[in-house]
């Protein structure tokens, strides 16, 4: 039976990785015991030259996850696939539960739900410019994340004075 892991990989190398795994196990005749593999990442708009792009923010560098029907021969195989350095959890690694594949797949925007935004993520310290709303061209500092609400609490300067203000996530792009 398959179910998810967590491979570690060469961080920037992710999704070679996935495409190494893919024609290794196929060489080697175990294509029957993979399933998907997908790399973890959303899309975030940002701002380059003064024109907003959306760009692939990976959710989880360095690692892809898998589907896979392991056993410790496919086990040992994989740690043989180039950029692949073993699993999560190397010795006994850890199948993901059907909620956190779930949640991962949610932000690729491949659960059946097409019809809601895919979430967008961001954090605490990171540098975003305000480009919708009364403090539009602003830029800021996160300093807490509301999740439920999706709205960021956001430390500006105006006229020298530091002030939090709170703004919608669709409000904002992550600054370079």
């Amino acid at each position: 039976m398959k179910k998810w892991y967590v491979l570690k990989t060469k961080s920037g190398a992710e999704k070679k990785a996935k495409e190494n795994l893919e024609k290794f196990l196929e060489t080697k005749g175990f294509k029957s015991k993979l399933g998907q593999i997908f790399v973890p990442i959303v899309k975030v708009p940002q701002m380059r030259k003064d024109k907003k792009v959306i760009v692939e923010k990976k959710v989880m560098p360095g690692y892809i996850i898998a589907e896979l029907d392991l056993d410790e021969e496919l086990k040992q195989l994989i740690k043989r696939v180039p950029l692949i350095s073993g699993f999560l959890g190397d010795k006994n690694p850890q199948s993901l539960t059907k909620e956190e594949v779930k949640n991962l797949m949610s932000l690729q925007g491949t659960q059946e739900e097409e019809t809601s935004p895919p979430p967008v993520l961001f954090t605490k310290g990171e540098k975003v410019k305000i480009i919708d709303g009364p403090y539009n061209n602003f830029s800021g500092v996160i300093e807490e994340v509301l999740k439920d609400e999706k709205k960021l609490k956001i430390k500006i300067e105006i006229f020298g004075q530091s002030t939090t203000i709170d703004v919608e996530y669709n409000q904002v792009i992550a600054s370079i």
